[in-house]
């Protein structure tokens, strides 16, 4: 029969142990107070030209994790390195950001404003806007708009129309300091009388107010601020603080000036003349932040140390920052994930929690006390023993030392159970203590022991290699949620048992050596975690085996102390270096080292425990560290943010452009991670998918690309705070580089078309040229043929030849001219008869031959008149001596009837010959064929046509000039 640790009998003390107690003052034997609990502030400069002339008033967090702040002289931008000022007339008073709204500002002189494409477009309503300062803005479950003054009440916007509500409409005042939403969707407004209760729904005002002493600490309500549940509290001139449904106020000394809640349990609350408070609801404390605290930053004893006295503004971002603007123109933050307790004790070395308000720690110089609500130490057991394990089993602490046993002491009694030797323990080197209902397991150098108490006493079950185990050398035993025990061993990795059997696990499935484990845990799932000394990790289970968490970072590779898991299931792994949060659903990591403030994170094997409400506590070798379990999980790696993109290093809207034309390819992608808590680890990931072939490291945040060729890309970028990547956060751009209007498809086929339209072109033509040619050619020495044939008749001959005879017996002188013109004539015939086309000129001076050819044989019976002046005209030659010839051949030339030919060249471009008509009576056989090659080759040559036109008294013929 078992019975239960509530209901046993203890072992009786010693003697000596009794009079140990009397000698000492067993409560406050070392009772003093530690620091409160105040997370690591640092202040951020304001890097703004003429930054001492800046107050700041408030501030808002984009929900990609940029800061904003409203100053006196505009709005400011904050990416945790740089500020970036966006000046306005006014100053701005309020800020309001939402996703679905964007940022919202309001200003002093009561415009409205909002935030788009880098510039604050200032909100025109019909309506007409306030004319006295914003003081906030809130948003109802209605989707309506809401913002409060400072002198007209509230306004509602309904997406449509704009509604003020004031005294008339039943508010206690016109003034509103500050306004919220709680859980029913209801705007609530700060005034001087109490705290008005606002609806507007289907056109319809409702209001009612809180305004009694009774239901208040005071009637001048100075803030407000929701909780992640919109629960909300309200801050008083009388300082008091706490939330309006539960009336669980709290005083702090001074008046409130502004509150922000983690949760509603964890409040900041700011004054306006006694600095900064923290309140935990939960523990009952209130807590002052030190006007001497040393900021980072600040040099020791400087006279701008600490936080300030008046607090304008508090804020808690989505990483779980608190920001402070305090004394007009100071800026602070610090990580509320980690509230610090410094302590005056050295070498702690295991921890546990007791109740609510009690943290046992344990070092080489014992067990202590420490009261959270107090803030005191006292010694927990007299003996000066080296503690190195605790385990509080509901409410039962118990105590592993290293060679001293086992203590075990229930609350109220003063005489702690030992087990030692004599109990039954073969070894007193107590590294690790774990329980089941009423089974305690225990974990020493020489395996491990199972105590149960029975009717007769305690019973003592001892288990080492002889039973079974690899080794004797236990580090960790941890119970899992089906009841079985997990131990951490020396070397030989962990050991599984299920109360009768062992099953042994050294490797992971690479074949990874587990060696030393030092750390065991389990998460939601059931997977069970392990850590060893060399600063491994591993996961699994005894059915699938174990896989080695990779990481690409040695941040937890080296004395790692302390493994563990909390309630969201991430597991949380404790090193010389700093705390690690690992998500195994998402795979992520994040990392806390220095901006922490914590001197050292040396701890023992033992650095964890959890209270009943969540709240994860560690130890350091001297500090004490809480993360309180808050309702919203807190964001654990950078956001990263495309804030520019430049082509030849001109901005670009790239929310709405996304191609360019081949010759804007020079890109420069401006990026940023945000990352409050730690903005100098943040580093950056990239790669540009369709040129670059792997993911590119870089903590600069000008990326460039010059000369892309054309082609689609996806520009990819991540933030870590480390070098782990995996599963980070994605944000991307898609673009496209066009290609030269020479390499588009379409152009290229038109191209081709129009060249091989061109081609066929070509080709006609070319054919159309040869056959001209061929046509031309054949004309031509027809047309030669003929004037040869005509030129060389035995008539022309004959008349030639008698014409020389008589020229010689009458004028032998003139028939040596004779004979040479008529030389010249046939020897010019030969010259030119090759040629398509010949000058003017060329056949005027032909022609001249000719006609003095005929005035040899015909004397003054034929006349020739020649009117022309562009000589450099182009002529087929041999045209006018055929057209002068067939004039002879077919008219009558005599002294009686003389033949006049006139050649005269026309305005038009055409060249007129013409002669009389003096029809002979016996006609001359004609061929026709002259005329008619001069036309065919003339239109070869020239799209104006040869005109011929014969009447009863002359017979025209008009040749083109070319």
């Amino acid at each position: 029969m078992q019975i239960s640790f509530f209901n046993k009998k203890y072992l009786k003390p010693s003697r000596e142990v009794l009079n140990f107690f009397a000698l000492t003052l067993l409560f406050f034997l070392l009772a003093h107070s530690i620091s409160a609990q105040i997370p690591h502030f640092r202040q951020h400069p304001l890097s703004i030209e003429n930054a001492e002339q800046l107050e700041l008033n408030c501030l808002a967090q984009s929900p990609n994790g940029v800061m904003w702040l409203g100053s006196n002289r505009g709005l400011i931008r904050y990416n945790g390195l740089q500020m970036q000022l966006f000046p306005t007339q006014s100053p701005v008073t309020a800020l309001f950001s939402n996703a679905k709204r964007g940022l919202w500002i309001g200003f002093e002189n009561g415009e409205i404003a909002f935030f788009y494409k880098n510039q604050i477009n200032i909100w025109q309503r019909e309506e007409g806007l306030p004319k006295v300062k914003i003081t906030g803005f809130a948003e109802d479950t209605n989707g309506n708009f809401w913002f409060s003054t400072y002198g007209e009440g509230a306004y509602c916007y309904d997406g449509i129309h704009l509604y003020n509500f004031n005294t008339d409409d039943g508010l206690t005042g016109n003034e509103i300091y500050a306004i919220a939403k709680n859980a029913q969707g209801q705007i609530l407004l700060a005034t001087d009388n109490g705290i008005s209760f606002c609806q507007f729904s289907q056109g319809k005002k409702t209001v009612w107010n809180e305004s009694s002493s009774e239901n208040l600490p005071d009637l001048i309500v100075k803030a407000l601020s929701q909780t992640p549940t919109n629960e909300v509290f309200a801050g008083f001139y009388n300082g008091a603080i706490g939330s309006v449904t539960q009336k669980n106020w709290v005083k702090v000394q001074g008046v409130v000036s502004t509150a922000s809640c983690f949760d509603k349990s964890n409040v900041v609350v700011g004054t306006e003349d006694n600095g900064l408070f923290f309140i935990d609801l939960q523990h009952g404390r209130i807590d002052k932040v030190p006007n001497n605290l040393q900021i980072s930053g600040q040099s020791r004893g400087s006279t701008l140390g600490g936080i300030g006295r008046r607090i304008q503004a508090t804020f808690i971002d989505t990483e779980g920052n608190i920001w402070v603007i305090s004394d007009k123109n100071k800026l602070f933050s610090a990580n509320y994930r980690f509230l610090t307790y410094k302590t005056n004790l050295t070498d702690i070395q295991a921890i546990a929690t007791l109740n609510t308000h009690e943290i046992l720690l344990g070092t080489k110089e014992g067990a202590f006390n420490y009261n959270i609500k107090t803030g005191q130490i006292q010694r927990f057991l007299p003996k000066k023993i080296n503690v190195i394990s605790l385990f509080n089993h509901f409410g039962i602490p118990f105590i592993g030392t290293y060679g001293s046993g086992l203590f075990m002491k229930k609350p109220n009694e003063v005489n702690p159970v030992h087990f030692s030797k004599l109990n039954g323990l073969s070894n007193l080197n107590i590294f690790s203590v774990a329980t089941r209902d009423d089974t305690l397991w225990v974990a020493s150098l020489s395996g491990f022991f199972r105590i149960l108490q029975g009717q007769k006493g305690w019973d003592v079950v001892h288990f080492n290699s002889r039973n079974g185990l690899s080794t004797d050398f236990i580090y960790k035993i941890f119970e899992d949620s089906q009841h079985r025990i997990w131990l951490g061993t020396d070397g030989k990795g962990t050991t599984l048992f299920d109360g009768q059997t062992f099953r042994h696990f050294n490797q992971s499935k690479n074949n990874k050596a587990f060696g030393s484990v030092i750390g065991i845990a389990e998460s939601p799932k059931g997977t069970i975690w392990l850590a060893n000394t060399e600063g491994g990790i591993f996961y699994g289970n005894e059915t699938v085996g174990f896989e080695e968490w990779q990481t690409t970072n040695n941040f937890t590779r080296q004395s790692l102390t302390g493994l563990t898991t909390d309630a969201f299931g991430t597991v949380i792994v404790l090193s010389n270096h700093g705390i690690e949060f690992i998500n195994p659903t998402t795979r992520s990591r994040a990392l806390f080292g220095s901006e922490l403030g914590l001197t050292t994170f040396e701890s023992g094997i033992n650095p964890f425990s959890f209270t009943a409400s969540s709240d994860l506590w560690f130890a350091t070798s001297t500090d004490l560290v809480r993360m309180p379990s808050l309702l919203i999980k807190p964001k654990l790696r950078p956001t990263p943010i495309l804030r520019g993109v430049k082509i030849l290093m001109e901005n670009v809207d790239f929310d709405n452009i996304t191609s360019f034309s081949h010759n804007q390819n020079y890109i420069t992608f401006e990026i940023e991670g945000i990352w409050h808590t730690h903005p100098q680890a943040v580093r950056y990931r990239y790669r540009l998918d369709g040129l670059d072939p792997d993911w590119q490291t870089t903590k600069e945040h000008n990326l460039t690309y010059p000369n892309l060729p054309a082609g689609t890309y996806i520009f990819r970028l991540q933030a870590s705070q480390s070098d782990d990547f995996t599963n980070a956060e994605e944000v991307t751009y898609t673009f496209t580089i066009e290609k030269p209007l020479w390499q588009r498809i379409w152009f290229i086929l038109l191209m081709a078309l129009i060249f091989s339209g061109l081609g066929f072109l070509f080709i006609k033509k070319r054919e159309e040229r040869l056959n001209f040619q061929a046509e031309l050619k054949r004309e031509k020495i027809e047309s030669q043929l003929e004037m040869l044939k005509s030129q060389i008749s035995p008539h022309f001959l004959f008349n030639s030849f008698n014409t020389l005879i008589a020229t010689i017996e009458n004028d032998p002188k003139s028939a040596v001219e004779y004979t040479e013109r008529l030389s010249d004539f046939y020897r010019n015939i030969l010259q030119v008869r090759e040629k398509n086309t010949i000058s003017l000129q060329e056949e005027l001076n032909l022609l001249e031959n000719y006609i003095f050819l005929l005035r040899q044989r015909h004397g003054d019976a034929i006349s020739v008149e020649i009117k022309t002046v562009r000589f450099d005209k182009k002529i087929v030659p041999l045209t006018l001596q055929l057209l002068v010839e067939n004039a002879v051949k077919h008219n009558v030339v005599s002294k009686s009837r003389p033949l006049s030919i006139s050649i005269l060249e026309l305005e038009d471009g055409y060249l007129e010959v013409k002669n009389n008509v003096r029809k002979k009576l016996d006609k001359e056989r004609s061929t026709g064929f002259g005329l008619s090659s001069l036309k065919s080759r003339y239109q070869l040559l020239t799209p104006q046509k040869v005109s011929v036109t014969e009447t009863e008294e002359s017979f025209i013929v008009k040749i083109p000039l070319i």
